[in-house]
């Protein structure tokens, strides 16, 4: 039922941005952007291609790619309004909002967004862990859990799957299940497109359990 944009030609740049965004690297998130503006230069009314330009925004922020993070992740937070403004039925949109709210710390506020994008697209896998996402930082562990298991059930070939199984070990430390959130830090960090703060969360958890020399050599 998403409504799609009206040029193929900016379909294409949002697909290509999508593909390299996912990758997470700084690298190809700056090919990313530029597709994503090529996509709303050819169709000003295609609220997804906003939906992907706040996610490289987001991004940026998330892994500490930018000098300034106030001003980047102002920029995610006003293209995903964008994005919902154009086309309030897109779950991306909403996803995405719900991922910059989530950077400033309006957890209930990006828990409503998440629970909207399901509402609109129930098996939209990346909704789910954004949800379990922001359980997660809400400490709902239990909640973070259950949304981060059907994120997994339903896609379990997802781009994002190590951000999916990191969310599960954060869940796990905060019910102090440390040796299972041991073992699901290092499912994410076996994921394409893994980044290094999920080496961060495997060596918390790695301390908790008393493996300090393994978890030095994570940080490291």
């Amino acid at each position: 039922r998403h409504r799609p944009p009206h040029n193929l030609d900016a379909w294409g740049c949002y697909q290509r941005g999508l593909w390299q965004v996912y990758r997470y690297q700084r690298a190809d998130v700056l090919e990313a952007l530029p597709l994503f503006e090529r996509a709303i230069d050819l169709d000003p009314n295609f609220g997804s291609a906003y939906a992907g330009k706040s996610f490289c925004h987001f991004v940026n922020v998330f892994l500490d790619y930018t000098a300034d993070r106030e001003l980047e992740l102002d920029r995610a937070h006003r293209a995903a309004m964008r994005s919902v403004a154009l086309d309030e039925r897109d779950p991306f949109a909403h996803w995405t909002l719900g991922r910059a709210l989530l950077l400033m710390r309006e957890h209930d506020e990006a828990i409503a967004k998440f629970e909207t994008a399901i509402d609109l697209s129930p098996s939209f896998a990346q909704a789910h862990f954004g949800l379990g996402w922001a359980f997660a930082y809400s400490h709902r562990p239990d909640e973070a859990l259950s949304e981060i298991d059907k994120a997994y059930r339903l896609s379990p070939r997802d781009p994002l799957l190590f951000g999916i199984a990191t969310s599960r070990a954060v869940a796990l430390m905060i019910l102090e299940r440390y040796a299972e959130a041991v073992q699901w830090a290092r499912i994410a960090l076996r994921q394409p497109n893994s980044h290094f703060r999920i080496h961060a969360v495997l060596a918390a958890a790695l301390g908790h359990v008393g493996r300090i020399d393994e978890g030095k050599h994570v940080v490291d």
